[in-house]
């Protein structure tokens, strides 16, 4: 059986998630993926080799993405369900109030709503400490196609004769990867 509550906080989620995917969420993550594809040819046209390279940090990177994506998801949602708890347990309590007066039942609404929130409040944290992780590990991988593309392009650059112009482009390239992967993570 669902409380009012519960179903209340679902229709204005619903409503308010469709209106932000229509609005936002569809063209950004079409732009971030067009993004992404014309810097990828791009560094594929300056070196296929150091490309390559790049790819394989952002698979490995997708990877632990996606993963930390679903227990983030899972979070969300049960702070979504702890929140239509509250919901349904205020509009029970609005509606029952001359009861509750009437018992004295005040004090034990209050602690019970009180634990309810404390409840959501640890959700809601939860969700942050996950978002909290995401952003330096994004960073980590940064750094560590910045650092595989220097090291590898400078031998690349003595053996096969790749310019320092070409070079540097490369590497701004794969550091301006990582803009567009930020931004669809931040969406979806």
């Amino acid at each position: 059986k669902n409380t009012s509550g519960r179903i209340v906080t679902r229709a204005t989620n619903d409503v308010k998630g469709l209106g932000e995917l229509f609005r936002q969420g569809l063209i950004v993550a079409l732009v971030g993926v067009a993004e992404l594809i014309s810097i990828f040819v791009a560094m594929l046209w300056i070196s296929p080799l150091l490309s390559l390279l790049s790819a394989t940090t952002g698979l490995i990177l997708v990877g632990i993405s996606s993963g930390l994506a679903r227990r983030l998801k899972a979070e969300y949602m049960e702070s979504k369900r702890r929140l239509s708890n509250i919901n349904s347990f205020t509009a029970e309590s609005f509606n029952g109030m001359p009861l509750l007066q009437l018992f004295h039942l005040r004090d034990h609404r209050h602690k019970a709503f009180s634990q309810l929130s404390g409840h959501y409040r640890e959700s809601q944290y939860s969700v942050i400490r996950l978002y909290a992780r995401l952003w330096p590990i994004l960073h980590l991988f940064s750094g560590l196609t910045l650092i595989g593309s220097l090291a590898l392009g400078v031998s690349y650059q003595s053996h096969f004769g790749v310019s320092l112009g070409q070079l540097s482009a490369f590497l701004l390239l794969s550091q301006s990867l990582f803009k567009p992967i930020r931004t669809i993570l931040e969406r979806y």
